[in-house]
């Protein structure tokens, strides 16, 4: 629809009053294809002050609009410094020019500290999720919980233990600590391949430091990820690191949220 206003009626407040209004609209469509109609445009009654008024009011809707973009770009900012500084954090652990390296490093290929596991068995049947079901159905990407769905049979346990989930085609990963379903066979579930030698946590982290040009779509774990050879540090020095980089985490993240 074009709405033209009456004369000594601006535009620009037009707007705003249709703005303020949007619940209201939103709450009266109808039809078979549920609509805003011209009539609810129509029957829509607003006020209407002076034009000097009205200029007053949508300059001082314009400045605060303004002001609102400033904070959610200032808050971008912040988002993306935390980011960064959590990439620097792992990099400074786990980087090539790390100077954090334990006497008794070794080396193994990722594929001996995570084994695999097909998502086949967990895969979700239904999409109708609701957040009154119980188990989460989840992605390793930024969506990361899909929905809730009320299936009861295919529910991967964690028993008690973490798991991480793994883009096969993307490499995004998540750990995970409670019990779940999957949407996708797009994936991968890597536990821990000894809980002796390993913190799980730490291998986590360890996979966000690695960086493999996933241009070409193939699934890339096998042919990939689990071949390449990494330095570990010792369990003790991992518990430690595990601990300082959650700690530094929780900071970021209660800045992120300010």
């Amino acid at each position: 629809m074009s709405l033209a206003p009456i004369k000594g009626l601006l535009s620009k407040y037009l707007y705003y009053v249709i703005l303020a209004n949007k619940r209201l609209l939103i709450e009266k469509r109808n039809g078979i294809i549920p609509g805003i109609t011209k009539e609810s445009i129509l029957s829509l009654e607003i006020g209407v002050p002076p034009e000097n008024e009205q200029r007053r009011i949508v300059a001082k809707i314009d400045n605060l609009f303004n002001i609102i973009n400033q904070i959610n770009k200032d808050q971008e900012s912040i988002r993306n410094i935390a980011d960064y500084t959590k990439h620097k954090l792992l990099d400074a652990y786990f980087g090539e020019n790390s100077s954090y390296k334990s006497y008794y490093e070794k080396e193994y290929a990722l594929g001996e500290l995570l084994e695999y596991e097909q998502p086949g068995p967990y895969i979700v049947r239904s999409t109708e999720y609701n957040d009154l079901y119980k188990t989460p159905v989840l992605t390793p990407g930024k969506s990361f919980i899909l929905g809730y769905t009320n299936e009861n049979d295919g529910i991967y346990k964690v028993e008690g233990k973490k798991v991480i989930i793994f883009d096969d085609f993307t490499t995004a990963s998540r750990i995970i600590d409670f019990d779940f379903k999957v949407k996708s066979s797009a994936m991968k579930i890597l536990s821990n391949a000894d809980d002796t030698k390993f913190d799980s946590e730490y291998l986590y982290y360890l996979l966000q430091t690695i960086h493999i040009n996933n241009d070409t779509h193939k699934r890339y774990w096998i042919s990939e990820y689990a071949p390449l050879k990494v330095k570990v540090h010792t369990l003790n020095e991992q518990l430690i690191i595990v601990k300082t980089i959650k700690s530094l985490y929780n900071i970021l993240e209660s800045i992120n949220n300010i």
